[in-house]
């Protein structure tokens, strides 16, 4: 009986695990934990679906910055409609300074162009002195002073580089043959109504050009600045 009731005490561990086993109320907190087992998978689930949701947004968001970005900077310029031509032109000009043929082209233009204005210079003097220094009828200037006067400007006018003087020299060119068309016999009034409107244009523009080249007073802060680095480079 000793002996029994020490193999019963030695085996009394097992014997409670298997009547908890088989106990109603062990089976009942075994389903329950299962129960919150499952649902702690399912909520650890749900929050690795909203991770990656929020990871997919925030991968959009980034691309949709990072294409604003790459559209915001400055982009390489496209080629040209007419680079076929630009370049056909490229090779005519390139294949001329190899042979030489654009220093024979520049001195034929400069002969031509001293010839002509020599040419105009001799009418000039022609009309001054009442076409009685020649006697060939090539050199006879029969046009008007006011009209000799405008093409004398117009000329000149297209031989300036600056805008400012370009501008006032073709509106002074205007105003000549406005008053050539006014003063002639019959009056050329559609003449005189287009130079007029030549006139105002060039006036526009020189008044512009005029109001950009103004004196602006700077302060002694920003006159120190503009005189150590701007002079000379840009304008005030």
């Amino acid at each position: 009986v000793m002996s029994s009731a020490k193999d019963t005490k030695e085996l009394s561990p097992l014997l409670v695990a298997s009547s908890h086993v088989h106990h109603p109320n062990y089976q009942a907190s075994n389903a329950e934990a299962a129960v919150v087992v499952e649902s702690s998978h399912k909520q650890s689930q749900s929050h690795d679906h909203s991770d990656s949701k929020s990871s997919l947004k925030r991968r959009k968001v980034s691309a949709m910055q990072y294409k604003k970005l790459s559209s915001s900077r400055v982009q390489s310029p496209r080629p040209s409609k007419h680079s076929g031509g630009a370049k056909c032109w490229g090779h005519i000009f390139l294949f001329m300074e190899r042979h030489h043929m654009d220093m024979v082209l520049k001195r034929g233009y400069e002969v031509l162009l001293v010839n002509a204005v020599l040419i105009c210079l001799l009418l000039v003097v022609s009309r001054v002195c009442d076409n009685q220094l020649w006697h060939s009828h090539f050199m006879r200037s029969d046009s008007a002073p006011l009209l000799l006067t405008a093409n004398i400007i117009m000329m000149a006018s297209y031989s300036i580089e600056n805008f400012l003087a370009l501008r006032v020299c073709l509106s002074t060119g205007c105003l000549f043959f406005t008053l050539w068309a006014l003063t002639s016999s019959p009056m050329l009034f559609d003449a005189a109504m287009f130079n007029l409107v030549m006139l105002l244009f060039n006036v526009r523009h020189a008044v512009k050009l005029l109001y950009g080249h103004r004196y602006i007073a700077f302060n002694p802060e920003l006159e120190q600045i503009y005189t150590h680095i701007f002079e000379g480079k840009l304008n005030r």
